[in-house]
């Protein structure tokens, strides 16, 4: 869902010079995602082999999962190789993080600023006050990363699986409604988005024998099957193009 619905990177594809050139770009990053996880899912499975193979290798005291290819980088792999590995990953995660930082503020200041909170202002006005969303967003941030390191969770990628199963979903049901169907109208979709967000809620909840990489799957399938329901109750009639029951 990131790659069709994240700000982030949608404001890459809009600052392509066409239509065609954003399909291009958005045909290219499907592709590279692929590649990319192939090779993510890879080297986890070759640090696991390693450590198979080689347990007395493994530290018995490390509690957290996430805490395996940390310990690998440092130490089996020699100093400059680790140093230049650890340089890249905080590279990637500055570039990353950045980028998200830089969307959450112009979302705020043109959808949310611009014309409600504070209309017909001049620039300067609205460039303080995502000076302000960045400073705090980036604080709430990295407080919730430093809370998670010293938690007991087992794995913060676990963890982040659930919370965007929570929330992406429903969203990535909302596409499919748009995408796969014509019947699809926007109360349908709309009742659809929050039945699908309401149940992997009440899930987490209720702490229902679920996985949370399942929550994704159940909120877009709820919500796609519940939208394409409901549309059929809010059709719009011809003549207004309003919705009407019935």
């Amino acid at each position: 869902m990131p790659y069709t619905a994240g700000q982030d990177v949608v404001q890459r594809y809009v600052t392509n010079k066409d239509l065609r050139a954003a399909r291009k770009s958005l045909w290219m990053t499907m592709w590279m995602s692929v590649i990319g996880s192939m090779l993510f899912f890879g080297l986890g499975i070759a640090v696991y082999a390693f450590y198979k193979t080689h347990p007395e290798s493994l530290d018995p005291g490390m509690t957290k999962t996430d805490a395996i290819l940390p310990y690998f980088i440092m130490h089996e792999l020699p100093r400059g190789a680790s140093g230049l590995l650890i340089a890249a990953i905080f590279a990637a995660s500055q570039s990353t993080i950045s980028s998200s930082l830089n969307s959450i503020a112009a979302s705020w200041s043109n959808d949310f600023d611009m014309r409600i909170l504070r209309p017909s202002r001049d620039h300067s006005t609205y460039l303080n006050a995502a000076k302000w969303v960045v400073l705090v967003v980036g604080s709430l941030g990295t407080g919730t990363a430093l809370w998670m390191a010293g938690s007991d969770r087992q794995s913060a990628f676990a963890a982040f699986n659930t919370l965007i199963g929570l929330t992406a979903g429903s969203l990535g049901g909302l596409f499919a409604l748009g995408v796969f169907t014509r019947r699809a109208n926007g109360p349908g979709a709309l009742v659809g988005a929050v039945t699908g967000f309401t149940l992997v809620v009440t899930l987490e909840v209720l702490k229902a024998p679920v996985a949370g990489l399942l929550y994704a799957f159940i909120g877009c399938s709820v919500c796609f099957v519940t939208g394409w329901l409901a549309s059929w109750l809010f059709r719009a009639t011809p003549a207004t193009g309003l919705s009407r029951r019935g």
